[in-house]
């Protein structure tokens, strides 16, 4: 193991006059903090690693910019889960985020009930 996940989060903040500006955070994919560019599975432990690291709030958005590399492969294809756009035996994000065990981890269980509320069409 390398480093702390996530890794490189940084807080970008836009200027404003209003006075609402919000919050935006930028870090790198789940594992890579750990092993770096190292072409493995992240197992469950590492997933938690990163989760504990974001930022801690009230309401968390999370973006995912996982997709497919030049040479065709998926960056799904490191997680316990896959795109939804994509066949195959392992479950969708969604479907993994419904029926994972969180242990202990309670940010990681706010994370995955905002996360499951968002892509089901739910504030």
């Amino acid at each position: 193991m390398v480093g702390d996940e996530p890794v490189n989060l940084r807080e970008w903040r836009a200027p404003t006059t209003a006075g609402d500006a919000g919050r935006l955070f930028t870090c790198g994919r789940l594992g890579r903090a750990t092993f770096r560019r190292e072409g493995r599975p992240i197992d469950d432990d590492t997933i938690d690693l990163w989760v504990k690291g974001l930022p801690k709030t009230e309401l968390l958005d999370i973006v995912s910019l996982l997709g497919e590399k030049t040479d065709g492969y998926s960056e799904f294809g490191y997680y316990p889960f896959r795109s939804s756009k994509e066949a195959g035996n392992k479950p969708t994000f969604q479907q993994w985020l419904a029926t994972i065990d969180a242990l202990s981890c309670t940010s990681f269980q706010r994370w995955t009930r905002r996360e499951s509320r968002q892509m089901l069409g739910k504030r």
